[in-house]
């Protein structure tokens, strides 16, 4: 007797389409209504939406709320449209069983009423992350408001003034948090009463001081699970009893495994760093001067596998002084002054051996594309090791002759391109070397059908393209480029991406 894969039970269908990629579920789900719910409904949908605007509120009402799939991250922009909060609780309504997820974000030039959240609240019992970006609250007419209870709440993100309202409970809302983001400002003590209530449990911290007048306070706060913690200062926090308090804080941070400090690093604070937090396995610095002392405190790191190094000066007068990193894998550089970049190469393929993934952003923000070209192809020469290497320069164009500069790095099968648009000034350029490459991310605001396909004919072992700005290509160009590179996956929409840290 023969079996088709139609007659096959519900449950071996759905373990089939777990193996399926996205373009595949999406074939599937044409089939029938029954093979679409089982192909998507274990798809982790993001979805982003501007209420801003009046004439899509029609088009939201009517396709979101019949819709099927079972969103669980949701962004919410409403801007400075506080009469939009209406809309966004019918939206949440709708998906508020399947939503773990919830980003609300605003211009911050209006507050929204405190029975908002009390009603979101109430709506979403399973998120398991908040994210407050850039949102007032007030009162609106002095009546009482209950707030519910989030058990499931794992993530809060508070980038808004709810700790400066004395009646709301935040601590009896989110009871189960583990990650936190909060600020500190001038205004009230009641952030660092906060934390003292959530310190013993926390295991994720970042925060950001607008003043240092709580820093000694929140340094004698005990965090004896934090495995993750970003510190960021308007001020320096390296003067005096400041300073002592700062470099004593790290004491009792012996499981600290991620640490970003965002502020001038001063020797005693890094070498404290060193001291006490011997299992860090990522450190990111945005400073503004880095010293060959430095580079030696952090060669003292023996688990370190991710640096980020921001806007600083690198002042490397001989890369041979520097130890060796043997296990860092990934390297990110953004907004750095470099200015030989022959002896920062040199002090890339010395000190990090074992290199996996090079990030380099916003270096040549000040030079034309033939600058930059030299500059790229100089640091990058004979990174042997590198598999992944993203390039990051929004404001510049790319000169397609670039990419020739990547033949020298055999093992590269990753490639991630953000620029302002794809040029190709030469057409003569022989790009037929840079073969190599398996996946390409190509985010650029303006690249012509033309420059596209050339671009694939020279990259005959590319198995999947990614183009975020795909909508700016035409439709007829796309499907051309299509037919004539079926074996290659272009993917034109890409999901909502939703940080919780900034990555290190």
């Amino acid at each position: 007797m023969s079996v088709t894969i139609g007659d096959l039970p519900e449950e071996m269908l759905d373990k089939i389409f777990t193996y399926l990629s996205l373009e595949d579920r999406k074939a599937v789900s044409r089939v029938c209504l029954h093979w679409s719910r089982l192909a998507l409904r274990r798809m982790n949908f993001q979805l982003a939406i501007d209420v801003r605007r009046n004439k899509l509120e029609r088009t939201y009402l009517r396709v979101l709320l019949a819709s099927n799939r079972r969103y669980r991250h949701l962004w919410l922009y409403f801007g400075s449209r506080q009469d939009k909060s209406d809309l966004m609780l019918v939206i949440l309504r709708r998906f508020a069983d399947s939503l773990e997820t919830l980003k609300i974000m605003s211009d911050s030039t209006i507050a929204l009423r405190l029975d908002f959240l009390s009603h979101v609240i109430e709506i979403c019992r399973n998120l398991r992350t908040l994210h407050l970006q850039s949102v007032l609250f007030q009162h609106h007419d002095g009546s009482e408001i209950t707030f519910g209870v989030l058990p499931k709440l794992d993530r809060l993100y508070l980038r808004s003034n709810l700790l400066e309202f004395d009646d709301v409970p935040i601590e009896k809302m989110t009871p189960n948090i583990t990650s936190l983001f909060v600020m500190i400002s001038y205004v009230s003590p009641r952030p660092i009463e906060f934390l003292r209530h959530f310190s013993p449990r926390l295991k994720q911290l970042e925060i950001r001081f607008l003043t240092d007048d709580h820093f000694n306070a929140f340094s004698r706060l005990g965090f004896p699970q934090l495995e993750q913690l970003s510190l960021s200062s308007a001020d320096s926090l390296l003067e005096g009893s400041r300073l002592t308090s700062y470099v004593e804080f790290f004491n009792d941070l012996s499981h600290l495994v991620e640490l970003t400090l965002q502020y001038e690093i001063s020797t005693p604070v890094l070498g404290s760093v060193v001291k006490c937090c011997k299992n860090l396995q990522s450190l990111c610095l945005n400073t503004e001067e880095l010293l060959d002392e430095h580079f030696a405190l952090i060669g003292e790191l023996k688990y370190l596998k991710a640096l980020r190094l921001m806007s600083a000066n690198i002042d490397i007068e001989k890369a041979e002084l520097v130890p060796v990193m043997p296990n860092l894998r990934l390297l990110t550089l953004e907004a750095l002054a470099v200015v030989k970049s022959l002896e920062m190469n040199n002090f890339l393929r010395r000190s990090f051996p074992a290199l996996v993934t090079l990030q380099l952003l916003r270096l040549c923000s000040h030079m034309n594309s033939a600058s930059m070209n030299i500059f790229y192809s100089n640091l990058m020469s004979n990174l042997n090791t590198l598999e992944r290497l993203v390039l990051s320069e929004k404001e510049n164009e790319l000169d397609m002759k670039l990419l020739s500069c990547f033949a020298q790095l055999p093992r590269l099968h990753i490639l991630q391109l953000h620029f302002r648009n794809l040029v190709h000034y030469n057409s003569q350029h022989d790009l037929s070397s840079i073969g190599s490459f398996r996946t390409l991310v190509l985010d650029v605001r303006n690249v012509s059908d033309e420059i596209l396909q050339n671009l694939l004919d020279h990259l005959p072992k590319l198995k999947q393209l990614e183009m975020p700005t795909a909508h700016l290509c035409s439709a007829d160009g796309l499907l051309a480029i299509r037919k004539k590179h079926p074996e290659c996956t272009i993917v034109t929409r890409l999901k909502f991406r939703m940080h919780w840290w900034t990555e290190c």
